[in-house]
């Protein structure tokens, strides 16, 4: 009771302190989150608070959105001096540090216009005020199954990074203009507010990147690792840090290897793993990159945010990988996939093409030992790369599209695996053949699977399918509003998904970008 009497005075004090901030509404930065399903029209939607257990919290509502400082305390999203604000629940965390709150919307279109704001404030211990104030949540309703155009990227970005960061926001990174095939690099970056669905300038990275892995920390801030840095082709083993609070970046320790296209996968203590990619991409021609795919790597190295320091994972993985997918499983292992690993240089006609060749096996990571060993391979001829992966409602783990070989050229393929910890079984067939496919895990436990790149590498495409897989039924979606392949997609604190940027059908990188609202 006493610490819901705290935040009654702390918000109160700030309806009167007239300090206003410019930042995005992301709360303290303490031990307080607020979440919910989409909002869409005809669902119960349910809002979850998260903080320390057993301690109280406080959840507002506002029509207004007006950026109040609260003196020794954080910032308040929430015209608080709006005569619409409004308790919405009181009460105190479960063991578990949480609480749910849920509310049925009627399936109104007279709704659609509605724009609001949630907030909420919860005791914390920890934090030097005792207070922890949430991110903000846009409350504005939207149909069921459909897309929702914001503002556009700044310039077309295309293989860039996308990171939720702890307040709500998006960091887009890296990547740039240019094709599918041609990769551009860039400096600069772009962050989405949620609550004013517009993206701005962001902070310029110390190093120029694509084919980059971003990771977000423990601590809120998002490790950038490696990629390639120049129009040459060059990889780095450089690597930087994002602080949401400063909005900067500043240099972080380097890897031991050089890589670019490989993965990233952060443990539960807090560590990253990155594993395999190449160690160059100068391409010789525009038919010969034998020398990017040799340089492979088969070996991977853990960042430790606490001492900022690389170590080597003992030995090696199984075969290289480079542009491969990797996933955390349940227990804290990773389990590593396929992935390119090596070429052959082949004379046609007196011109030199790369005959790519694929790895169908599959290694884990123990988080137990921190060695690697060898589990069960895709079948025969099934060696892929760039496919999309995410855990199912039951713990197995979908892999889904990716580029095989065919015709001895890289080819966008329709199916799909089911790894359920010990062996791969056949997954739904998808409507049509796709790589690099935005994978998003949906507020519900089902996968959205959307855009993707069509063809083979003589001729890409993209397309504008979009599905949605529980784990036993593959069902339509509506699809993208244009084909995309390569897009950035991640899925937001009021359950809706962002997609951004990405290649056209003619390969070139855009710059539009949609929030997608899943049927209930």
């Amino acid at each position: 009771m006493m610490r819901q009497t705290i935040l009654l005075v702390a918000c109160s004090y700030a309806m009167f302190s007239g300090a206003r901030l410019v930042a995005q509404c992301g709360g303290n930065g303490a031990n307080g989150a607020l979440s919910c399903d989409p909002l869409t029209l005809g669902r119960t939607v349910t809002t979850t608070i998260q903080g320390a257990p057993g301690q109280g919290f406080l959840y507002y509502f506002a029509a207004n959105r007006a950026p109040n400082v609260i003196p020794g305390v954080g910032q308040a999203c929430l015209s608080l001096s709006d005569p619409s604000l409004t308790l919405l629940a009181q009460g105190a965390l479960d063991f578990q540090g949480r609480a749910a709150t849920s509310i049925p919307i009627p399936n109104d279109p007279a709704l659609l216009p509605f724009v609001g704001f949630a907030q909420a404030g919860v005791g914390d211990p920890a934090a030097p005020s005792g207070v922890a104030i949430t991110p903000a949540l846009r409350v504005d309703f939207e149909l069921p199954d459909s897309y929702v155009s914001v503002s556009p990227l700044g310039a077309p970005r295309g293989l860039s990074s996308s990171t939720l960061l702890m307040d709500g926001r998006v960091l887009l990174a890296g990547g740039g203009a240019g094709t599918l095939l041609s990769p551009v690099q860039s400096d600069s970056t772009e962050l989405y507010d949620p609550t004013t669905r517009t993206w701005s300038p962001g902070p310029t990275m110390g190093l120029s990147r694509v084919l980059h892995t971003a990771s977000i920390l423990d601590d809120g801030r998002v490790l950038m690792v490696g990629g390639m840095f120049d129009s040459a082709g060059n990889v780095t083993a450089s690597c930087e840090l994002f602080d949401p609070i400063s909005g900067a970046f500043s240099p972080a320790a380097p890897m031991g290897t050089v890589r670019a296209g490989h993965t990233a996968t952060r443990l539960p203590d807090g560590r990253v793993l990155v594993a395999g990619g190449t160690s160059n991409l100068t391409l010789t021609s525009a038919t010969n990159f034998t020398a990017i795919l040799n340089a492979s790597q088969d070996t991977a190295e853990i960042y430790d945010p606490v001492t900022d320091t690389w170590t080597a994972v003992p030995g090696s993985m199984t075969a290289p990988r480079f542009l491969s997918s990797a996933i955390g499983l349940a227990n804290g292992d990773v389990l590593l996939v396929s992935g390119l690993t090596s070429g052959i240089s082949t004379l046609v006609f007196g011109v030199t093409f790369t005959i790519p060749v694929w790895t169908e096996t599959c290694d884990r990571f123990s988080l137990t030992t921190g060695a690697i060993s060898a589990v069960a391979a895709l079948p025969s001829g099934q060696g892929r790369s760039v496919p999309g992966i995410a855990t199912l409602p039951n713990g197995d783990v979908w892999l889904v599209g990716g580029a095989i070989s065919m015709n001895n050229a890289a080819t966008s393929v329709d199916e799909s695996w089911i790894f359920d910890g010990a062996a791969w079984a056949p997954g739904p067939t998808l409507p049509s053949a796709v790589s690099s496919p935005a994978v998003v895990p949906l507020a519900d436990g089902d996968i959205l699977v959307a855009g993707g790149v069509t063809g083979s590498q003589v001729l890409p495409g993209a397309t504008s399918d979009a599905r949605v897989y529980d784990g036993t039924t593959l069902s339509a979606a509506v699809s993208l509003p244009a084909p995309r392949g390569g897009l950035s997609a991640i899925r937001l604190l009021d359950g809706s998904v962002i997609l951004a940027g990405g290649n056209d059908a003619g390969t070139n990188a855009q710059a539009d970008s949609w929030l997608y609202y899943p049927s209930p």
